[in-house]
């Protein structure tokens, strides 16, 4: 019974989760029916090769009957059976196993198909074939089964076509008609309650991973993280980014803002810097404290946006200025000594 706590789809991650574990929709009517598509295929497919075999087997142990020595009888009888069940053997096992991986999906949840070493104890196979609710289960699904074939074998049988042939001398060929007849018919009808198993797997699956709200908030917790606990680390990045320009704006030779989201402090120190160095930036708080900073300590503040831009988004702090910007900066560099009577 499903819980009625639990209203909200399954995310992303708990279907992964849950393949993992192999817990996925397997329908075993679905890789039986499959199996018997494939038989039944490959046996038309291969019909003329098998009775071929089948008739000459027939005729060469009719004419063996005579007692003489018949010690070759049992190796063609072998060579017969493998020419006529081998196509339908082998069509069954591949379209199965194809049916199985469909079902596992990609990459395969291999645990899915991974056999419970319970269900190799002897006890437990003894509990679970006698247990009056899986027997229940069992044969009402096997009479269901049964009816619903033996009905329509007797519909495809009712054509009416049996007299005629007698009368027309042709019953072989009439008969083989009709049974392949009845076998379409019902692969056709096994098909059918296969997917429709299938379907009830699947949703049974879908309602089993279905998650209630508790769930849903604890798995957003895990994958994104507690959003106290990001506001409390973006807090703190915060304040040290405060402390830190405190220290650095106020060594700056100039500051390039943008002007309101962006600023970037640059220093130039010929004796010690090989090229101009980042000494702090920041956006929107961090670029208004850097501003702040810097006219209370004399540094010009110069609106150079697309600078500005480029500096953020390219350079670290305590990084030189990239050569293909150097231009840029001793633009803004020269002008400020200018401004300054030349002195830095």
């Amino acid at each position: 019974m499903a819980d009625p706590n639990r209203t909200h789809q399954a995310t992303p991650k708990r279907v992964r989760e849950f393949r993992k574990r192999g817990d996925i929709a397997l329908s075993r009517e679905l890789v039986s029916a499959g199996a018997l598509i494939g038989a039944v295929a490959a046996l038309l497919a291969c019909s003329s090769t098998a009775l071929s075999a089948i008739m000459n087997f027939t005729r060469d142990a009719a004419f063996a009957a005579d007692g003489r020595d018949n010690s070759w009888l049992a190796s063609s009888a072998v060579r017969t059976f493998i020419t006529a069940a081998a196509p339908a053997l082998v069509g069954a096992s591949v379209v199965a196993i194809v049916t199985i991986c469909i079902q596992l999906g990609w990459p395969p949840a291999l645990k899915g198909i991974k056999l419970d070493l319970a269900r190799l104890s002897p006890l437990t196979n003894l509990r679970s074939a006698f247990g009056l609710g899986a027997a229940a289960k069992r044969t009402g699904t096997t009479l269901a089964k049964l009816v619903v074939i033996s009905a329509i074998v007797a519909l495809t049988l009712k054509a009416g076509i049996i007299p005629n042939a007698i009368e027309a001398g042709e019953l072989g060929q009439v008969a083989w008609s009709v049974t392949k007849r009845a076998l379409l018919v019902v692969v056709g009808a096994i098909a059918l309650v296969a997917v429709i198993d299938y379907w009830l797997a699947r949703r049974r699956m879908k309602t089993q991973m279905m998650m209630s709200a508790d769930e849903l908030k604890r798995e957003h917790k895990e994958s994104e993280g507690d959003p106290m606990v990001k506001s409390r680390r973006r807090q703190r990045a915060r304040e040290m980014a405060k402390r830190r320009i405190a220290v650095t704006v106020p060594t700056a030779d100039v500051v390039v803002v943008n002007p309101t989201h962006y600023a970037v402090a640059l220093r130039y120190d010929e004796s010690t810097d090989r090229a101009p160095i980042v000494v702090a930036k920041g956006v929107d708080e961090v670029a208004a404290r850097i501003r702040e900073i810097a006219r209370k300590h004399g540094v010009p503040v110069m609106s150079r946006p697309p600078l500005a831009r480029a500096l953020h988004k390219h350079v670290k702090e305590g990084r030189p200025v990239p050569s293909n910007l150097f231009r840029a900066v001793a633009e803004v560099l020269a002008y400020v000594y200018r401004l300054r009577g030349g002195k830095r």
